[in-house]
């Protein structure tokens, strides 16, 4: 079935988690440690695995009722968290805690990732079958397509900042109904169809990438064979790249833009533009992943197995075991997570 349908819904006992890899102290709150049992709060650790700090409740009506986190993101300039609360909507939390904003009005908010633009200025979201775009600042919240018939998703901005490149399920109630990837301008105009699955009404397009400084489309394709795809929109041509048991997750790019994560349900690949395998997780670590994203310099990437958070460093082969996490999220040199318990 889509995937619509079968999202996780992840619950709070969770704590929001950074995990620091280079100094990265700013915020660090020595008002008292982190424990165990207080399972609703935005936290630090320290590489070592010690040394919990206490941020702030995820939490909103003066700290009555606990936020739900689908998802999450961090600004590019690390002043806030924007956090994916499904039902209660997009809100944002300085990088401290303080200060929890809803963003999203009344919108109930799909709990696919939300996105933030490379400047920092505007978030993109989904809601009932529609995507909104709203600034950081809270102001100008637009509905951006308004199609009845139709299902937008899986927003993502354009490297200037200008357009924002979606999935799309076109004729959605309909027997007839195929997927697509689309643009549009950051105000709505100009929708555009940049590829469409006509011919393959099984396939199911998501996680749409512009790659920088190129003319690639990187995005995932689910149905009978599912596949990574590249789509060059200066010539209208497509290629698989990658084929195999794909799990429906975001993308994960390295920093100089050469390589790729593939996630499947049993491993963990990194492959390059062509879907060479460049190393194989399993057979590094002789265990099973089911999720991974790299780290800012490609040094290392952040892995989960189930709610087991790892790191494998490329420079000395090392796998190691930092917390109980989902959901990594590398971002200057630090990684950002879920802490899941369960």
């Amino acid at each position: 079935m889509l995937r619509k349908f079968m999202n996780k819904i992840q619950y709070l006992a969770i704590i929001l988690v950074v995990f620091f890899l280079s100094g990265c102290f700013g915020l660090m709150d020595d008002s008292g440690e982190v424990h165990p049992e207080l399972e609703d709060w935005l936290s630090i650790i320290n590489t070592d695995s010690t040394g919990f700090h206490k941020i702030v409740e995820v939490s909103y009506n003066n700290h009555r009722d606990r936020l739900k986190v689908h998802n999450f993101k961090v600004t590019p300039d690390e002043s806030y968290f924007i956090v994916n609360s499904g039902i209660h909507g997009i809100w944002r939390l300085c990088i401290n805690g303080n200060d929890p904003t809803k963003l999203s009005d009344t919108l109930w908010v799909r709990q696919t990732e939300l996105a933030i633009s490379n400047d920092g200025e505007m978030i993109a979201f989904v809601s009932r079958g529609d995507i909104y775009r709203v600034n950081v600042d809270g102001s100008d919240l637009i509905r951006l397509t308004n199609t009845l018939e139709d299902y937008e998703d899986h927003p993502n901005f354009y490297p200037n900042n200008e357009e924002i490149v979606y999935s799309k399920i076109v004729d959605l109630a309909d027997s007839s109904q195929y997927h697509s990837i689309c643009k549009m301008n950051i105000n709505g105009n100009n929708q555009t169809e940049i590829l469409s699955n006509i011919s393959r009404t099984e396939q199911l397009f998501t996680y749409p990438i512009i790659l920088p400084n190129s003319n690639l489309i990187l995005f995932n394709s689910f149905g009978e064979n599912p596949s990574i795809n590249t789509h060059d929109t200066s010539n209208g041509e497509s290629s698989i790249i990658f084929t195999g048991d794909i799990s429906d997750k975001r993308l994960s790019v390295s920093s100089v833009c050469s390589e790729i994560i593939a996630n499947d349900y049993n491993n963990i690949y990194i492959i390059d533009y062509s879907g060479l395998v460049l190393i194989d997780i399993r057979e590094l670590t002789n265990k099973s992943f089911d999720d991974a994203v790299f780290s800012p310099d490609g040094s290392f990437i952040a892995l989960t197995d189930y709610n087991e958070l790892y790191e494998y460093n490329f420079g000395n082969s090392t796998l190691r075991f930092l917390q109980n996490g989902v959901l990594p999220y590398c971002f200057n040199n630090c990684i950002y997570f879920i802490w899941d318990l369960d």
